[in-house]
């Protein structure tokens, strides 16, 4: 038969597999969080147009930074807002 020691150390390793799997699951939605975080940051980037691109152009006067160059060369309309563009200004993200 065990004694109370030899149950207590089984008990006490069982318990640390518990946190070690808790810590794990903790760690993966964690880094699941940070991936999605990741990827909705990259797409907020993107052109609006091709999905394609960097967005670089700020449409005047209503100030909307949502195309690349190459696209925004088409457009008449702000794509966010269908304000006429009057102008546009090259961006630099850093």
């Amino acid at each position: 038969m065990p004694t109370n020691a030899a149950t207590a150390a089984a008990a006490g390793a069982s318990n640390a597999e518990k946190v070690d799997t808790q810590l794990e699951i903790g760690l993966n939605s964690e880094e699941a969080a940070l991936t999605e975080e990741n990827r909705r940051l990259k797409e907020a980037r993107t052109c609006r147009v091709c999905t394609d691109h960097e967005i670089n152009i700020v449409f005047l006067p209503c100030g909307h930074l949502s195309c690349c160059e190459t696209c925004s060369k088409s457009l008449s309309h702000c794509p966010i807002c269908r304000d006429v563009i009057r102008g546009t200004v090259k961006t630099f993200l850093a």
